[in-house]
This record gives C-alpha cells, sequence and structure tokens, in this order.
C-alpha cells in the first residue's frame, strides 16, 4: 500500500517488548509512541494496553542493522586468544590446569595459580610433574647465579680500576724533596736529587 514507509532507527514493541524490530513494525496511527511488531499486530494485543479501534501504518524495517551486525562479531581480543589455543601445546613447560572456559593455563609449571595437585592431574606430559618443576626450579637457579656473577665480577673490575687510579692520585700528591743541610732537615723550595761520588769530595775539600 501507500502508506509503507522506510527508516532505519531501531524500535521497541510495546506489546511484547521485543527490542529492535526487525522486519516490519506497525506505528499507531493516533498515539504518539506507540509500536508493535508483526507477531503482537496479528495476534492482536489486550485491550488494557491500547484501543483496539485505533489503525497503524505499516513500516518496514531493514533485517539486520548495522548495530546489531556490530554486535554480534567476536571481540579480536577472543580471536587472537583462541588462535593461540589452537596450537600444539607443550605440556612439560605449561601450567597445563583446565580453565572455566575450557582453555589451558599458559604459565610455566612453576605456576603459583593453581595447586600442586591440579597440576599433577593434567595429561600429556612425558615425565612426571614433580620432575619437569625440579627441572625448571634448578634452570631459574642456574639464570640467578649465572646473572650475580657476571653482576659481582663486574664490581670487582671496577673497583680494581678506581683503586688503580686511587693510587696513581696518590702517587702524583707526593711532595718533592730538597736536599739535606748540615742540620739533617730539608730545605724548603730544593729538590732531592741523588749525589755522585764526586760531589760529595768537592763537598769535603770545601769544608
Amino acid at each position: 500500500g501507500g502508506n509503507i514507509q522506510v527508516e532505519i532507527e531501531v524500535t521497541t514493541c510495546d506489546g511484547c517488548g521485543l527490542s529492535p524490530v526487525v522486519g516490519k513494525r506497525f506505528q499507531c496511527q493516533q498515539c504518539e509512541d506507540f509500536d508493535l511488531c508483526e507477531t503482537c499486530f496479528t495476534t492482536g494485543v489486550p485491550a488494557s494496553k491500547h484501543d483496539p479501534s485505533h489503525g497503524y501504518t505499516e513500516i518496514a524495517i531493514p533485517a539486520a542493522p548495522p548495530r546489531a551486525q556490530i554486535e554480534t562479531k567476536p571481540p579480536p581480543a577472543a580471536a587472537n586468544k583462541k588462535a593461540v589455543q589452537e596450537g600444539p601445546l607443550d605440556f612439560d613447560k605449561i601450567c597445563g590446569v583446565l580453565l572455566d572456559g575450557g582453555t589451558r593455563c599458559l604459565r610455566t609449571v612453576d605456576c603459583k595459580a593453581h595447586t600442586q595437585q591440579a597440576k599433577r592431574d593434567v595429561p600429556g606430559r612425558s615425565r612426571p610433574y614433580d620432575t619437569l618443576l625440579a627441572e625448571r626450579k634448578a634452570f631459574k637457579a642456574q639464570q640467578q647465579a649465572s646473572l650475580l656473577a657476571q653482576s659481582v665480577g663486574g664490581s670487582f673490575m671496577g673497583l680494581r680500576q678506581n683503586r688503580g687510579s686511587m693510587e696513581v692520585d696518590a702517587l702524583g700528591d707526593v711532595p718533592r724533596l730538597g736536599k739535606r743541610n748540615r742540620s739533617g732537615e730539608y730545605g724548603a723550595g730544593d729538590v732531592a736529587s741523588p749525589r755522585t761520588p764526586g760531589a760529595a769530595g768537592g763537598q769535603q775539600q770545601q769544608q
């Protein structure tokens, strides 16, 4: 008929509460805001909800509004997580406890979020869980020891270099000594120099 209109707004059925109404909706021609879905229009609504003498205008609605299409798509994070879970899992390296969503815990075997017994019950390990846990702890201890050795070695070399620098500085600060006078004291401003036999003999002759 000539009363068919096209619009894309989201409408709620005042009969059953369906939202959004898709396909067709029927708008009351006399009430300001009263709409029915096709099912409620066909079966009718109680007179307590709406005056049955009022006429309706049939309005076509797109079957799949853009908003509804967007909401039905899975979020990207969930899709990425699923892709990770689909690959083969190495149960010798991960916790492996079954989670609520049907996936496995991907933390290492020394995971603190689950009990030891729950991790022992995980199938698919090539060796007992306690053996894998001991290997994991030994590996971590070896890593820590290696890092500690590197840290201590670097500090020791730095200390030796600093000590060498301090010794050079200390030697550079030693004052120069003058030659002794007759009283056995060094003269101020004189520079100490080695005596030669000839010089000593000359001094004795002058005396």
